[in-house]
């Protein structure tokens, strides 16, 4: 029985969205034959400078796979909002509130109980705009417990538009190192595309994995 044949409770502690590892391998399963099937569907049309139609497109193939094989998660792309409580009593406007690229749920989990996905396009500028913005506009959210404050990990898709894998998560790790330690750098599990990377926030926080998925959609790189 493959991972994605099975299925996981959520772990409930003190706080309410700490998600055992077996559950985060599942999900992560479940993203990565979304991309391999997105791939391989000679029908789409990939628009590299979309962010939005690339997210939406993953979404898409993860449904056909929920579907399918009668998994028991519901996708929510552009969930509004990850900023509610603040909206509610005007500390946020909801024109500028974030939204979550990505909101996956279990069909009997209450509302709050969810895994939030992060979604970034990345390349080889030799500036590293999209470099920058992963970790600055995507990770640094996460860590800061801007998003997730209750849960102990997320997960990130970096969609690599031009460039070699290899090359982009080791200036991902430079820049990370920079900006935070080595200890927060990102490390492979195994031999595909799931890197993960571990992050002891502020007190009062939980400490946070992310788990990271890097979609070339140029081609499929394992």
């Amino acid at each position: 029985m493959n991972e994605l044949e099975q299925s996981y409770e959520p772990c409930r502690f003190e706080h309410k969205n700490l998600f055992e590892d077996s559950l985060q391998k599942y999900i992560f399963s479940l993203l990565e034959n979304a991309y391999f099937d997105l791939m391989s569907d000679k029908k789409v049309n990939i628009n590299k400078k979309d962010e939005l139609k690339c997210t939406a497109q993953l979404v898409y193939f993860a449904i056909k796979l929920r579907n399918k094989n009668h998994y028991p998660f519901l996708f929510h792309p552009e969930s509004p909002y990850e900023d509610m409580q603040e909206i509610v009593y005007g500390e946020v406007s909801p024109k500028t509130s974030s939204r979550i690229d990505i909101k996956i749920r279990k069909k009997d989990w209450d509302e709050e109980s969810f895994i939030t996905v992060e979604c970034k396009r990345l390349d080889k500028d030799k500036y590293h705009v999209l470099i920058k913005k992963y970790v600055d506009e995507g990770m640094d959210r996460f860590i800061s417990g801007k998003y997730c404050a209750e849960n102990n990990c997320s997960f990130m898709v970096g969609f690599i538009v031009d460039g070699d894998n290899l090359e982009i998560i080791s200036e991902i790790n430079a820049y990370v190192q920079e900006k935070y330690s080595d200890y927060d750098k990102l490390k492979k599990i195994k031999e595909n595309l799931h890197y993960f990377s571990k992050h002891n926030r502020e007190k009062g926080f939980t400490p946070f994995k992310i788990n990271h998925l890097f979609a070339n959609i140029d081609k499929i790189t394992i």
